[in-house]
């Protein structure tokens, strides 16, 4: 596993290269669109070797803790457009995610079609060192 799905996400995993998402605020009065284009990934670092699965037992149900600290480096570049009528902007922007780590408890239930859905009673997302660059300091922020 620990070969295959780093060459799975760098190489066959089929990333977008654009990426169109709407924003809409207040009822959709102040709506903004938000446009990537250019998408380029570099090669993602993954730590898959110290992943620990865990058969416990809390709320008074059996659970499964995983624990995960899944990307020690991984990095987009791309080019942003947003167009509104208030704060339009044009810039390049890069995110880099370093060292995120995610921890989970679930329950599996089996559902009307004879398949096991997770049922997440806790998750705890750690994003370590990641950073997201833009020249507009504003969307910077609202988007970090």
């Amino acid at each position: 596993m620990h070969q295959f799905l780093p060459h799975y996400v760098n190489v066959d995993l089929d990333l977008p290269k654009e990426y169109h998402y709407k924003l809409g605020l207040f009822f959709d009065f102040l709506t903004y669109h938000i446009d990537w284009t250019n998408i380029k990934y570099k090669t993602a670092e993954l730590d898959i070797e110290d992943i620990k699965l865990d058969f416990t037992r809390s709320y008074d149900t059996p659970l499964i803790k995983f624990d995960a600290p899944a990307v020690k480096y991984w990095e987009m570049n791309a080019d942003q457009a947003v167009d509104t009528w208030f704060i339009p902007a044009s810039s390049p922007i890069r995110l880099i995610i370093r060292d995120l780590d995610f921890d989970f408890n679930a329950n599996l239930r089996l559902d009307d079609n004879g398949y096991l859905d997770p049922v997440i009673y806790d998750c705890d997302i750690k994003f370590g060192d990641s950073y997201l660059y833009h020249d507009n300091w504003m969307v910077a922020f609202v988007m970090h």
